[in-house]
């Protein structure tokens, strides 16, 4: 500040850590502009990676410069087709853990369980700061000289921390505050016989280290120091694993999940990511009861939604649904049945509902209307048809809020229709693209050549309503489910895309209503 008061004209950037800045000091009064940093944008992480491997080819004779970009190739993509690291990457930090990570595989592939990412990352950070040193006036020593404590034992111990800290946090978006007493005496009560430093020295060491806990200055309270993990998932990560090797595994973190998921869903899924088999399968039991939905499903709790909800996303994100053995079909019947009931009556908050409408997708939704059924020996859509609207006059548009809307007029319907409830889902489209005769010409007549080239869906779970699909395919889509349901057709019939007024009618029918629920927003 003093130096931008006696040199006005130098141009300053001066960079902070959010949690540093505004507390107990700003720089306002020099007519500083204050600017936070947004996450890495797709473009700014290739850029980082491209520049990351260009340094390295250049001065490790071991990588060189043509396999260096061959290595930022191979990452880019790797992260360009993932969303798990994708969102990762956006963090300049993460991001670095996972240069080191694909560097160390000689550029080979990351891996794909979060789980296995955070657990390199962690173990990269920890070896860093277990390693470091400090020249505090005194001889200089390593971590785990003053603790006495090899990796494995440091990570225990800092598991332990991240578990009190998350326990005890009172906002969940952030990492939490660790005071400098608390951390201090959890690593002094695992720190080994041979360990010889106090709990004030301990504090004093940490502040000088970089790695896996960072300096966040003093509470303002008491003075004690303050730390905190580098990023939320590193905290989410080590008490995941407290958890995993309490000897009252599952029980604790059922009881902590099912009270309060908003903050121990991801703690979990990295847990059970990590576990073994059979304790996975005791934990997703514990976590919807292992029982069936009772009748009616509307007596159950909030709780018991969460637990089934979090034991269908457990059996997803743990990568349990593949060769599911005989005696565990029942388990995975009764989690399935919750999901369905749990979308039905419109549980949860519409977000979480969306995600476990993709958890049912992976377990294998039942519902009508959405999935595929076979029909003289090929799979085809399962229609779940609206009711019929009638043959008649009918009067549309006139909705003066409407954007671009039609000026009230009354139209004719010739002949009856239905409506298909759903939108079409990407698993009963995918029945047409893998149907024998999908490239009939009959099917094709007057389509353009370039619409037999189809684009993946961007949300690619076998309920999600399919997109990416032109008007053109849509109509040969038409054409070839007609001709499946031919014989249970009325005669005349034909399965094709809505006029938008035959939308309109459908939708307002039969009382002409302006909102499916009545007249009124």
């Amino acid at each position: 500040g003093l130096f931008a008061r006696d040199f006005p004209k130098v141009r300053l950037v001066v960079t902070s850590r959010p949690y540093a800045y505004g507390s107990g000091w700003d720089l306002s009064e020099f007519q500083f502009k204050v600017t936070t940093l947004e996450p890495f944008s797709d473009e700014q992480i290739a850029f980082f990676i491209d520049q990351w491997y260009t340094v390295m080819g250049q001065h490790d004779i071991t990588l060189g410069s043509e396999r260096a970009q061959t290595f930022a190739v191979s990452l880019r993509r790797q992260i360009e087709g993932h969303r798990n690291l994708q969102e990762m990457a956006q963090h300049p930090l993460l991001l670095t853990m996972m240069v080191y990570i694909h560097r160390g595989r000689e550029g080979g592939a990351l891996p794909q369980r979060r789980e296995e990412l955070y657990r390199l990352c962690v173990v990269l950070l920890l070896d860093l700061w277990r390693r470091s040193k400090v020249t505090s006036g005194r001889e200089t020593e390593t971590l785990a000289d003053l603790l006495g404590m090899d990796t494995e034992r440091l990570q225990k111990a800092l598991a332990e921390v991240a578990f009190v800290a998350h326990r005890d946090q009172p906002e969940q978006q952030k990492t939490a505050d660790i005071p400098g007493m608390v951390l201090a005496g959890i690593l002094h009560k695992h720190k080994s016989k041979e360990g010889r430093v106090d709990m004030d020295e301990i504090i004093e060491y940490v502040r000088d280290r970089a790695g896996l806990l960072e300096d966040h200055g003093r509470n303002a309270d008491d003075s004690d120091d303050v730390y905190r993990f580098p990023h939320r998932t590193f905290q989410e990560y080590l008490a995941a694993m407290h958890m995993l090797e309490a000897a009252d595994f599952p029980d604790q973190m059922v009881k902590l999940a099912r009270q309060d998921p908003d903050r121990w869903r991801e703690a979990v899924l990295l847990a059970m990511s990590a576990a073994r088999p059979a304790m996975q399968w005791a934990a997703v039991e514990a976590l919807y009861g292992h029982r069936p939905v009772p009748e009616p499903a509307t007596i159950c709790s909030d709780e018991e939604w969460w637990g089934a909800f979090l034991a269908g996303q457990v059996l997803v994100e743990a990568e349990m649904l593949v060769d599911v053995p005989d005696y565990r079909q029942t388990t995975l019947q009764q989690v399935r049945a919750w999901h369905e009931q749990l979308l039905i009556l419109g549980k949860l908050t519409p977000r979480d509902r969306a995600l476990a409408g993709q958890v049912l997708a992976s377990l294998g939704d039942p519902r009508q209307g959405v999935g595929v059924v076979q029909r003289n020996g090929t799979w085809v859509p399962d229609i779940a048809w609206g009711e019929e609207v009638p043959a008649g006059a009918y009067e549309v548009g006139g909705d003066r809020q409407a954007y671009k809307g039609l000026d009230r007029q009354n139209i004719a319907i010739e002949r009856p229709y239905r409506l298909s409830r759903y939108p079409i889902t990407n698993v009963q489209f995918d029945s047409f693209l893998e149907a024998g005769d999908r490239n009939n010409a009959e099917w094709w007549a007057g389509i353009p050549e370039r619409e037999q080239s189809f684009r993946d869906p961007a949300f690619p779970f076998a309920n999600h309503p399919r997109e990416t699909v032109s008007w053109y395919q849509a109509v040969v889509f038409c054409r070839w489910l007609t001709d499946k349901f031919r014989s249970a057709l009325p005669p005349g019939a034909e399965i094709t895309l809505p006029h938008e007024y035959e939308w309109e009618v459908a939708a307002r029918w039969p009382d002409g209503r302006a909102y499916p629920w009545g007249e009124t927003f």
